[in-house]
């Protein structure tokens, strides 16, 4: 997560507060003081991130919790993110590091005045002295029970720890000894989940699915006069198949006997490989679906082409390709207690069989992108491409009165509009129109635009629904607003009639 340079725009007032106002920054929504103007300057951090603690103490924010920002509602006005005035920041950002901020001025500004005006407006990664990043993403800390992995066992030795599997003689055989039992348990646990290792070559035929950009913040890169192109978001987990080999070429690639051993075959999650001489997991596992995507599609498929999808639904352990949201977090929603995203799957259905989605399969994979021997395929070609698979392309988006979701796009604030209107309507929460038991993720926008004898096509960008993100735990909206919370906005909970800056 990065810090973005921007000025308010649409200030407006709120009803029932005399000295906050709301107002967008970078298409996201803030509360900010009465003061404020459209055109002022300053830097936004969106919620679910967090801030170097020794910023946010120079900030005047040490009340945030971890350096913690939130999302929240707020006199019925949701504030999706924190916006300092320029002034505040280039103070702090002193304060915090005057080396980064001096490299910053020389490198962004040119003038060595940290505490002037920048000339532009956009994303701004800083760190100091030791490499801290100034705001990234929250991430909580992981509890886990204080005990090795299944199969492996710890000792004490001496004054040190180590880890061992029974069936080895050799004691610490990962390494060690560890200075604690804890540090030998967490050893164990990187024994016993190992990485698998990546051939340079392969990667370069068989590349990893890049990280979606945030569209909110990002929608200034798309260029004018293109063609934006909605799709509705699948959550599910991310899955490759191509037809491909190490050395980019593609002759030979289809051999003989079962699609599994055929030449060239792969299959693999957002960061996992498997090839056609690996064992995929079991078929009873949390990645058995690859079975069914290697042996039902991977015959299909051209030399030197890779599909990008979403499996939904259901895994063949039982278990839900993404997990129940508590439906707890967020007051007066329409979708349980729990809300499992199945997209019409049906819990111990039958299997996929290649011949299309039949309603109540076990898992529904979904393609949102094709490459062939390295060439983006456009959104026509996608959809013709999926026909010929026997496959689904993500769906298309439409707005409330029918109207598909394409558009040109000649202003980055219409666009953003265009793309929260599609993402959650007008009060945040568009039942998912393949499934209605739960609520739509959100948006991708992809944009293409001609140029000499091709079509340039760009990569998608996200816009998540405020209800889905409310149930991820992204944010807060229970109906409450915690004094502390309200207290690190410079907001006083208790007012009477007014909120107190």
């Amino acid at each position: 997560m990065t810090p973005i340079v921007c000025r308010l725009s649409r200030t407006a007032a709120i009803a029932g507060a005399d000295r906050i106002i709301r107002a967008e920054a970078s298409g996201q929504t803030v509360i900010v003081g009465a003061d404020r103007r459209d055109g002022d300057l300053g830097v936004y951090f969106s919620g679910g991130g967090a801030l170097d603690l020794r910023f946010a103490e120079a900030a005047g924010l040490a009340k945030l919790k971890a350096g913690r920002v939130k999302e929240i509602v707020l006199r019925g006005v949701r504030s999706e993110g924190l916006w300092l005035p320029w002034g505040d920041f280039a103070e702090a950002l002193k304060a915090w590091s005057p080396a980064a901020c001096d490299a910053a001025a020389r490198e962004l500004w040119g003038d060595g005045k940290p505490t002037a005006r920048p000339d532009f407006e956009g994303p701004l990664e800083l760190a100091d002295e030791l490499g801290r990043p100034l705001f990234g993403k929250y991430m909580p800390r992981v509890k886990r029970a204080a005990r090795p992995p299944r199969g492996y066992k710890v000792s004490g030795v001496g004054d040190a720890w180590s880890w061992y599997l029974p069936i080895s003689a050799e004691i610490g055989c990962g390494g060690g000894p560890y200075g604690s039992e804890q540090a030998a348990i967490d050893a164990a646990w990187s024994h016993a989940r190992p990485k698998r290792a990546k051939d340079p070559a392969v990667a370069d035929a068989f590349p990893e699915l890049y990280s979606t950009e945030a569209l909110f913040r990002d929608a200034s890169h798309i260029p004018l006069g293109s063609t934006c192109i909605a799709t509705y978001k699948i959550h599910g987990e991310s899955f490759r198949l191509g037809l491909v080999a190490p050395d980019g070429g593609v002759e030979g690639l289809r051999g003989e006997g079962p699609c599994s051993e055929r030449d060239g075959v792969w299959v693999g999650t957002r960061r996992m490989d498997f090839g056609p001489a690996d064992e995929l997991p079991a078929l009873g596992s949390q990645l058995g679906y690859l079975h069914g995507l290697r042996d039902l599609w991977g015959a299909r498929l051209r030399p030197g082409e890779v599909i990008y999808g979403e499996v939904a639904g259901w895994r063949t352990n039982g278990a839900p390709v993404m997990k129940v949201a508590p439906g707890s977090r967020v007051a007066g929603h329409a979708y349980g207690a729990l809300v499992t995203f199945t997209y019409g799957c049906a819990q111990g259905g039958p299997a996929p069989d290649g011949g299309g989605y039949r309603p109540g399969d076990m898992w529904r994979p979904f393609v949102y992108r094709i490459t062939d021997r390295g060439r983006e395929l456009t959104r026509a070609e996608i959809v013709a491409r999926c026909a010929e698979l026997l496959m689904e392309p993500v769906p298309p988006a439409f707005f409330a009165d029918g109207r598909p979701g394409v558009w040109v796009h000649k202003d980055v604030g219409e666009t953003r509009d265009r793309a929260r209107l599609l993402a959650e309507g007008e009060r945040g929460d568009l039942p998912d129109p393949l499934d209605p038991r739960h609520p739509l993720e959100g948006v991708c926008v992809r944009w293409e635009r001609s140029a000499p004898g091709v079509v340039e096509v760009g990569r998608a960008m996200k816009a998540k629904s405020y209800l889905f993100r409310a149930l991820e735990g992204l944010l807060k909206d229970d109906g409450r607003l915690e004094r502390e919370e309200a207290e690190a906005l410079g907001l006083d909970p208790d007012a009477d009639g007014e909120v107190q800056p």
